[in-house]
């Protein structure tokens, strides 16, 4: 593996993390990933899926989230997770703040597009 590679990063550690159980191992490889492509929305989504795991990361992984939202507003896998991940943490409020948005990307992207 090109230890220079983002993207090949964040899918060792997404497959660390979700198939081996390794989380550790999982967010170190895709920490490494962000550092190496911040702007990266992919390594971003695959940490902050990775954090969203942990209930003591919560925050860290929203903060993640929404910086997918200022890279890429129409990345609506990054705006769904989260109000779903939340219900389940049973931060209810965090999720309601959340789902409003998610729907309404979601509604945007599903629209078919306009006839001429």
């Amino acid at each position: 593996m090109d230890p220079r590679n983002a993207e090949a990063h964040a899918s060792l550690g997404t497959a660390l993390g979700f198939y081996e159980w390794d989380y550790p191992a999982g967010l170190r490889e895709t920490s490494r990933a962000v550092e190496l492509a911040p702007s990266s929305t992919r390594a971003l989504f695959d940490h902050g899926y990775l954090l969203l795991q942990f209930p003591r990361f919560a925050d860290s992984a929203l903060a993640v989230f929404r910086k997918i939202q200022r890279l890429d507003p129409l990345h609506a896998a990054s705006a769904a997770l989260p109000f779903h991940r939340l219900g389940n943490l049973h931060r209810f409020a965090d999720a309601e703040a959340a789902r409003f948005p998610a729907l309404a990307l979601v509604a945007l992207v599903a629209l078919p597009p306009a006839k001429n």
